[in-house]
């Protein structure tokens, strides 16, 4: 049966094959070690680019103010508030400023403590 393989001849005395030296060649992996790092300037800049495509997605309609409230809260809630601490000041004068340039009047600063709620 070997025969039909290639192996002509099997020898008792020959040197097994060292599996254990192979496993310990082996390195043990983890899902977590194939995505991509992601530091809190790319988190911000993922952040700042789904705010103003969303906001510029809903430029040809007026969504009621609840509408803009949940859509955005949902958008802040993608991004955990680690990637994202230290810098609730100045991401709450973006949101409010995209917001303002789309959809003037339609939220305040008081409003986006709400956003950043949940």
């Amino acid at each position: 049966m070997l025969h039909l393989i290639g192996i002509n001849k099997v020898e008792p005395a020959v040197t097994a094959i060292p599996v254990e030296e192979f496993k310990a060649k082996l390195v043990s992996e983890t899902h977590e070690e194939f995505l991509p790092k992601v530091s809190a300037h790319n988190a911000t800049e993922a952040f700042s680019d789904e705010i103003r495509a969303y906001l510029s997605g809903t430029a040809d309609s007026m969504p009621s103010k609840n509408e803009l409230l949940n859509s955005l809260q949902a958008i802040v809630a993608k991004y955990p508030a680690t990637n994202l601490s230290g810098h609730n000041n100045s991401l709450h004068q973006f949101i409010l400023t995209e917001t303002e340039a789309i959809h003037p009047g339609v939220i305040t600063l008081d409003d986006l403590h709400v956003i950043f709620s949940a």
